[in-house]
């Protein structure tokens, strides 16, 4: 029998309420999304006056965190080397753009999912994302 650990609806929520804690030192609303390991929405929440497109941006940094099993500012620099595009991988929901933080299981490694955020700069959003990871508290 095969077994997998999945991120909780609590593990989320305790990351989004990080996020948008952290959100508020920053001058600007964010977006922020928790996906699970086969990138589906676990929890989602946007700052007052945030536009649409960081939506949808939040969501692609965690799918494409999943999707590659690592950070999105470490693949978005491999695949500049490489002279990679997004596009060239056959999903319009791969984005090359720092934000986007993987979750794995301490230990094993195994990946539980991603975290997404946008809103700021790259740099910034990456740092929101990694206090939603911290906030998850996975041991």
């Amino acid at each position: 029998m095969f077994q997998q650990d999945v991120l909780s609806l609590e593990e989320a929520q305790s990351a989004v309420a990080a996020m948008l804690e952290k959100g508020k030192s920053y001058r600007g609303p964010i977006a922020v999304a928790v996906v699970d390991a086969s990138t589906q929405l676990i929890a989602f929440a946007r700052m007052d006056g945030c536009t649409f497109h960081h939506n949808d941006f939040a969501y692609k940094k965690a799918f494409t965190a999943v999707y590659f099993s690592d950070n999105t500012s470490d693949t978005a620099k491999k695949m500049h080397d490489r002279l990679r595009r997004a596009g060239e991988y056959g999903d319009d929901k791969v984005l090359f753009l720092s934000g986007g933080v993987v979750v794995k299981r301490p230990g094993n490694r195994q990946v539980l999912g991603g975290i997404g955020v946008s809103g700021l700069s790259g740099e910034e959003d990456e740092e929101i994302a990694l206090a939603g990871l911290k906030a998850m508290a996975l041991t």
